[in-house]
């Protein structure tokens, strides 16, 4: 990771923006799944609200998100500094426990029937995220091998 973020030190946001756009549209967009990406429309389709949380670099997640319309998002942020990037992570990388204490956070003043709400995940370090919700998926791929996962996650392959 810090190889990766060494390169970006001492951008500025906006040419960190356009790295990002570029990587989303020549070399993530071309290769997202379908079948995901079906998913995703058919869970929009049933009224399900669209949240990503991830440890992707925001200045990744944000161009998908934006193509995608996800309705909330939130991902491993970069750390600027006057909107030049430092080449360090502003805060922890946004994994297991803090995605859940971010999404309980941010909907706490709302109504959320969490029984009947269900969460994507490609790694069991989700664990936590997953204790909210009623339905949990864990994604794998169709080479991936998967050590013991939990009864009440139901594994799906794309």
């Amino acid at each position: 990771m810090n190889i990766a973020l060494g390169t970006l030190k001492g951008k500025t946001r906006a040419e960190v923006e356009s790295i990002g756009e570029m990587i989303f549209e020549n070399k993530l967009l071309p290769n997202l799944n379908k079948l995901g990406i079906a998913e995703m429309q058919k869970k929009r389709d049933e009224g399900y609200g669209l949240v990503i949380l991830s440890g992707a670099f925001d200045f990744i997640l944000k161009p998908f998100c934006d193509f995608y319309q996800i309705d909330l998002w939130q991902s491993t942020r970069l750390e600027y500094t006057n909107d030049i990037c430092s080449g360090r992570l502003a805060g922890a990388e946004f994994l297991g426990e803090e995605k859940r204490t971010y999404l309980q956070n941010y909907f706490s003043q709302s109504t959320i029937n969490w029984a009947e709400s269900c969460a994507y995940s490609d790694e069991l370090v989700d664990l936590p995220l997953f204790s909210l919700v009623g339905t949990k998926f864990l994604i794998v791929g169709r080479t991936q091998q998967m050590s013991h996962t939990p009864e009440d996650i139901k594994r799906v392959s794309w």
